[in-house]
């Protein structure tokens, strides 16, 4: 009698834990998008947005291109996917996202790096955090913020941008940034 109610309470056990598994892996189904909310399905993640930003068309690497409805189009913010070279370093990214900023925007001129930190995202993943003011052209100066996160071989990079001096700080786009999460 006492191996069964050893065996019965083992099993039970057993799927109790199994039922709280299940719940867990039930609760990190992802959501459907909506105005926004980005859902990216493949890297399984999701990034929030203000809901009355308008989606513009992506450029390049970007799967995702949201802009404040005014004559400017800014604040900005964009998601873009790269494959991540080997041996990359997180700690380094902000340099490497630095570097391809430049490179996407011909004549851009005078970055200054005002913070580059690293984050740790609300699920835990570990990710790089910069923001920065720079040069579009000789007339209009910017600032930005950009989050860089290593996901298996890619790299996902957020950025946020508005004018220099503009009411959204630096920092306030770089925690606009941080609502990306993962779903694993």
């Amino acid at each position: 009698m006492g191996k069964t109610f050893k065996i019965l309470g083992i099993l039970g056990l057993v799927v109790a834990c199994g039922a709280c598994l299940l719940a867990g892996a039930m609760a990190r189904e992802l959501p459907e998008a909506k105005p926004g909310l980005y859902v990216h399905k493949d890297l399984r993640f999701t990034f929030s947005y203000p809901a009355q930003w308008e989606e513009q068309a992506p450029r390049g690497v970007e799967v995702l291109r949201v802009a404040k409805p005014n004559q400017f189009h800014l604040p900005v913010l964009t998601v873009a996917i790269n494959d991540l070279t080997k041996g990359a370093l997180l700690n380094d990214a902000s340099k490497r996202y630095i570097q391809s900023v430049k490179k996407s925007v011909p004549g851009s001129s005078q970055f200054k790096i005002l913070t580059d930190k690293p984050i740790t995202l609300k699920d835990g993943i570990p990710a790089r955090g910069v923001t920065f003011k720079w040069n579009y052209n000789p007339m209009v100066q910017l600032q930005s913020a950009g989050l860089i996160v290593y996901r298996g071989k890619k790299v996902v990079s957020l950025t946020g941008t508005t004018l220099l001096e503009g009411q959204t700080t630096p920092e306030k786009l770089l925690e606009m940034l941080q609502t990306l999460g993962f779903y694993e």
